[in-house]
């Protein structure tokens, strides 16, 4: 089942933020073409990285995608420009230093990542 219409009007949020939640709709493309239309400057998504044990045991997870196929779709659209990066490995039981020292080497390569951070920038008229 799709989700229903946002109910906003066109370029009413500046800023949409939504954390695990695309890979819950059965499809990209009409979810996104309804965040971009209410969306005025930027859109920031994170999702998991499908390469990643369990991603597959939850059976909401009815997107499918790999990081490749997401960069490539998202960034057919009209409106925005996206960049897909790497969230790093936040749950490893280590000190801050190599947390951000993990996150800076990772950012660059989402498909090491079992976390992805997507950032949509409204692209100028």
């Amino acid at each position: 089942m799709q989700a229903p219409p946002l109910k906003f009007k066109d370029d009413s949020v500046s800023v949409l933020f939504a954390s695990e939640v695309i890979e819950h709709m059965p499809e990209l493309e009409p979810i996104m073409k309804d965040v971009e239309r209410v969306t005025s400057e930027k859109i920031i998504l994170t999702m998991p990285n499908p390469a990643y044990p369990g991603f597959y045991n939850d059976p909401t997870h009815s997107l499918e995608y790999t990081v490749g196929s997401l960069r490539r779709d998202l960034n057919k659209s009209e409106k925005f420009q996206y960049q897909v990066f790497g969230l790093g490995f936040e749950n490893v039981p280590i000190g801050n230093f190599l947390k951000k020292l993990n996150q800076a080497i990772l950012k660059p390569f989402p498909i090491l990542c079992p976390t992805i951070g997507i950032i949509g920038t409204r692209k100028s008229s």
